[in-house]
């Protein structure tokens, strides 16, 4: 089985099968393997009457919705869903891997089969637009800048009961929003194709489904969704927003003044950013960022590591002063700075673990296996300066700078 996953992301990498296929293949994968599992896992069965009682509560069709593994669908087939640890774990590396070249589609989401579609184009677009309100339902939201000079709108949904949900693409004065009576859908997708022109102020919204931005330009925007995750691509702004809970945020290749990206029990992921101030918080999910030139830092997680790779260097980066504040619990932290030459402030903090310095111009008010407070020799006479906070519990600090 490793050999057949391994030959599916040679594939995906040389570009011979797309994101979408190789998610197939997976999937085919996946199902090829689960009757042998499932008949493995099944207990011996007796002619024992409370332990067949027993299995039958735990398993049966009775118990729909409260057996994650077992259960019957609408046409009444057995479905089994087991919990194969390489299954999600290469469906992550595989996400991870993508996220580079997703932002080079054409086509964004796959909205599958919906009940029903309602199409709107906005014509004579302002070179400015004053904002773009999008507030979808337990379905994908997609907004993709473009070079044609109109907007176009997709709703893809499902009403209740044959209820009318009234949708509406309102277009006043540079201000665009979709609008419909959500009491009277299931779900509603959307997705929204705008002209590369400056947005002041975008608002995006949707709830069990996920959320992907690609080549905006706007001033401010805030982007919102649960259980389901948040993918930027190519955007720059002045503040942007990103919140989901239960998965993972990933940023890639943005310019901002301003970022602050929330997300639990899941990663993010942040790649080649040009940022004033960023802030990261999460809770059981790791921090990343990679390749980045960013003035301040400050990222909270909880119960994973933080890691900073690649960041930009004295020489190259664009800011004199250069802060980060990394606070973590149960995990390590680590920091990379490559061919770094400007003064470094230090102060670092583990309660059981160890700390991990590459640095000779260091003068130490405090030094201790779990505890360092440092400073440059020349750090108050230089042009430019790097401050470094990092507090952990039950982890190792590594800092290369």
């Amino acid at each position: 089985m490793n050999e057949e996953r391994m030959k599916i992301l040679e594939m995906l990498s040389e570009g011979n099968i797309s994101i979408d296929e190789a998610m197939q293949l997976l999937d085919s994968m996946e199902r090829f393997v689960h009757p042998y599992a499932a008949r493995q896992e099944r207990p011996k069965q007796d002619w024992d009457f409370d332990r067949q009682r027993k299995f039958r509560n735990e398993n049966g069709p009775s118990r729909r919705g409260r057996n994650p593994n077992i259960y019957r669908d609408a046409d009444d087939d057995l479905n089994i869903d087991i919990d194969l640890g390489w299954v999600n774990e290469l469906k992550d590396n595989l996400t991870e891997s993508v996220q580079s070249v997703a932002n080079q589609l054409d086509n964004g989401f796959d909205f599958g089969r919906p009940t029903m579609v309602f199409n709107d184009t906005a014509e004579n677009v302002p070179d400015e637009i004053s904002s773009i309100n999008l507030k979808g339902k337990n379905a994908k939201l997609e907004v993709i800048a473009t070079e044609d000079n109109n907007i176009s709108l997709e709703a893809f949904f499902k009403p209740k009961h044959n209820m009318d949900p009234h949708i509406f693409f309102e277009k006043s004065n540079g201000n665009y929003s979709l609008l419909y009576d959500r009491n009277a859908v299931h779900s509603m997708g959307i997705r929204l194709r705008v002209p590369n022109n400056k947005i002041k102020d975008l608002y995006v919204e949707t709830k069990n489904s996920d959320i992907y931005l690609r080549g905006l330009n706007i001033n401010t925007g805030d982007v919102l969704t649960k259980n389901s995750s948040i993918q930027v691509d190519n955007m720059n702004g002045s503040y942007l927003s990103l919140e989901t809970k239960n998965a993972p945020i990933y940023v890639n290749n943005t310019n901002f003044s301003e970022l602050e990206v929330k997300t639990s029990n899941a990663k993010a992921i942040l790649d080649t950013l040009n940022c004033g101030n960023l802030t990261v918080q999460t809770t059981n999910g790791s921090v990343k960022i990679d390749s980045s030139d960013i003035r301040y830092i400050l990222a909270k997680a909880t119960n994973a590591g933080i890691r900073l790779e690649n960041m930009a260097n004295g020489s190259s980066g664009q800011y004199q002063k250069y802060s980060v504040d990394l606070f973590t619990i149960n995990s390590n932290i680590s920091v990379n700075y490559p061919g770094c030459s400007a003064p470094l402030k230090l102060n670092a903090s583990t309660t059981s673990g160890r700390i991990n310095c590459k640095r000779e111009d260091l003068e130490y008010k405090t030094l201790d296996k779990n505890y360092i407070d440092a400073i440059s020799k020349d750090y108050d006479d230089a042009h430019q300066t790097l401050d470094i906070k990092a507090q952990t519990t039950n982890g190792n600090i590594s800092i290369d700078v």
